[in-house]
């Protein structure tokens, strides 16, 4: 269990001391949301911000308008000063 520290990113994401996106998703047949969750929740609530997907690593209607609307935002989380 001490080695699982270094090794989770949940653990790994308290951390972080910059601003971070986290585009976490509802359903994920590869990786399970609640751990998606787990790490965004982790980081310091003054550096997270969060986009939600319906579904990741999974093909899904309005697939391509949500990447698109996630692509604008990380645009927009890039330009902040």
């Amino acid at each position: 269990m001490e080695t699982l520290a270094y090794y989770d990113a949940a653990i790994a994401a308290r951390h972080l001391r910059i601003p971070t996106l986290v585009a976490a998703a509802l359903f994920d047949p590869a990786v399970a949301p609640p751990g998606q969750f787990a790490i965004h929740n982790a980081i310091p609530a003054s550096l997270r911000r969060l986009f939600v997907l319906d579904a990741g690593h999974f093909d899904y209607p309005g697939k391509a308008a949500q990447q698109q609307a996630l692509d604008q935002e990380v645009g927009h989380f890039l330009s902040e000063p």
